[in-house]
């Protein structure tokens, strides 16, 4: 059983990255209101324009997505395109209605709401989804992860030719495909399923004789207009996030709850190198706040 769990717990570390002990779903009251101040901290100093007060809540590392699905990385660049920002609507206010909050752990938290920005004169204003994954880091609430969404206006019917589905862009995914190591062996086979809606993904792992399996259902979010995926392993772990395109690259924060109660989370990158081979890649891993090298595999297409 010890080995069984073991071997979880890497394939876990390797898609998951950082795992810090687990809470109850339900936050303390102090939690919940050291992250609405801290939320609200941030509100009145993008109200009062300054930006490198804004900017503080952010963490070194952290990742944006725009309202246009440009994806920036790391506070220096997310950084400058909020200073334009700032230039090309000075006195702008912003303000945020939050829809769902989630305690993952004392550490981690997941936030989606609606933001409004109103200009200065208070003569417009524009509206947009958020979602937001925060991070504590040396007692301070950070922004780990953003992305801005807009909100769709209905739009009258017309007529519209029969668009590919997105999903198809992962058709190369389909198949069997082989990663190894030193210490463990990953088998993979992806299907599509529910007449195409899904793309379903089988990893058997092997880690010396031990053997498990990891099921990741993917699909593509119409109102988000990005991939999600959910997997789940036979120990009982489970966990998602949704994914960033540039290229043939896919990039997302990843979020998970190991098998014994504890969350893990990390930043996961894939990548189509040709038709039969792929680089798959986790960074920013911690565990139990100890730092965890980067980890790569290539895998290799066998059918």
């Amino acid at each position: 059983m010890m080995v069984r769990y073991c071997a979880a717990v890497l394939l876990a570390t390797l898609i998951c990255g950082q795992a810090v002990r687990a809470q109850n779903a339900d936050p303390s009251p102090d939690l919940a209101a050291e992250l609405q101040a801290t939320i609200d901290a941030y509100a009145e100093d993008y109200n009062a324009g300054a930006i490198d007060k804004v900017m503080s809540h952010w963490a070194e590392n952290s990742d944006f997505v725009d309202i246009h699905g440009e994806f920036h990385e790391g506070r220096d660049l997310i950084s400058a395109l909020f200073r334009r920002g700032f230039a090309d609507n000075p006195g702008r206010k912003i303000s945020f209605t939050p829809t769902a909050r989630k305690f993952l752990s004392p550490v981690v938290a997941m936030d989606d709401g609606i933001l409004t920005l109103t200009s200065a004169d208070g003569t417009s204003t524009h509206q947009g989804r958020y979602t937001v994954v925060w991070m504590k880091e040396e007692g301070k609430w950070l922004i780990r992860s953003a992305r801005d969404i807009p909100i769709e206006t209905p739009a009258e019917e017309e007529p519209v030719e029969a668009e590919t589905p997105p999903l198809e862009e992962l058709a190369w995914l389909v198949g069997k495909w082989e990663a190894k190591s030193d210490a463990f062996q990953i088998a993979l086979e992806t299907k599509w399923d529910l007449d195409n809606s899904f793309l379903v993904q089988n990893f058997d792992v092997t880690v010396g004789e031990t053997k498990f399996r990891v099921v990741k259902y993917i699909a593509y979010d119409p109102l988000e207009g990005r991939f999600r995926m959910w997997f789940f392993d036979s120990s009982g772990g489970f966990g998602g996030g949704a994914w960033t395109r540039r290229d043939n690259q896919f990039k997302a924060t990843i979020v998970s709850v190991l098998p014994d109660g504890q969350v893990g989370s990390s930043v996961m990158t894939w990548e189509q190198l040709d038709d039969d081979t792929m680089q798959w890649q986790a960074i920013e891993r911690e565990v139990g706040g100890a730092s965890l090298p980067d980890v790569a595999l290539k895998y290799v297409r066998v059918q």
